[in-house]
C-alpha cells in the first residue's frame, strides 16, 4: 500500500547511531550523523519514515531542517493486514524500554497484523542493550538462540543476528522473506522485497 502510495518509496536500514551518543561516543555518533544525512540528501531523500523511535529522535535533532521525519507506524495503521506470523520475542530496543506510547504503537501493529508476541505481557526484558558484551548479555542471547526475535532497532536487528534468529519489526509488516545482511543498510524497496 505505501508502494502505491509513493511508487518512489525506498527502505534505508542503517543505525542512526543513537546508542553510541547514549554511551559518550559523540565523535562517532556526529560522524554517523553527517555520513547519513549526506547519503539521504544525495539520494534525493525528502523525507524518513522511520520504524525506530532513536531514529525518529536522532534524525529530528540532526536534520529535521533539511527532512521530514514521521513514525511508520502512524502511517501504516489502518492498512490492511500483510502475513500472520506466530512466536515471537519481542525486543524493546533501549530507547523504548520504557515508552508505553512506543509499545501500544507496536502492539496495536502486531494485533492488526496478525503477530504474535510470546513475551508481550512480560515484565521485565529478555535481552540487555545490543551493545553490552558482558558475560550476562552472553548469557542472555544464549538462552534465546531457539527463540525468534521480533525488533524495531536497525542496531539491534546487526547486532543480534549473529546469535539469535532476528527480524525487523518491518521485515514483517511488509511481508519480506529475505534476511538482512551486512552493512545493514537496504537500498530501495523493490529490491528488497
Amino acid at each position: 500500500k505505501l508502494l502505491e502510495q509513493d511508487p518512489d518509496l525506498g527502505l534505508w536500514f542503517e543505525c542512526c547511531a543513537k546508542s553510541f551518543r547514549l554511551r559518550k561516543d559523540h565523535l562517532f555518533a556526529e560522524k554517523n550523523e553527517q555520513n547519513l544525512l549526506t547519503s539521504m540528501l544525495n539520494a534525493g531523500v525528502e523525507e524518513v519514515i522511520t520504524a525506530c523511535g532513536n531514529c525518529f529522535e536522532q534524525l529530528n535533532s540532526f536534520a529535521a531542517d533539511k527532512l521530514r521525519i514521521t513514525m511508520i507506524y502512524d502511517v501504516l495503521d489502518g492498512f490492511d493486514n500483510v502475513a500472520a506470523s506466530d512466536g515471537w520475542t519481542i525486543h524493546h530496543p533501549c530507547f523504548a524500554r520504557k515508552n508505553t506510547q512506543q509499545h501500544a504503537g507496536v502492539f496495536r501493529l502486531t494485533d492488526q497484523y496478525g503477530i504474535s508476541l510470546k513475551n508481550r505481557n512480560q515484565q521485565g526484558h529478555p535481552l540487555s542493550c545490543c551493545l553490552y558484551n558482558t558475560s550476562k548479555a552472553q548469557q542472555q542471547r544464549s538462552a534465546l538462540k531457539q527463540e525468534r526475535l521480533l525488533t524495531y532497532c536497525a542496531h539491534c536487528v546487526m547486532s543480534f543476528q549473529s546469535d539469535i534468529p532476528t527480524r525487523h519489526l518491518l521485515q514483517e509488516l511488509l511481508g519480506s522473506n529475505k534476511d538482512w545482511t551486512a552493512p545493514g543498510r537496504i537500498g530501495l524497496f523493490a529490491n528488497y522485497r
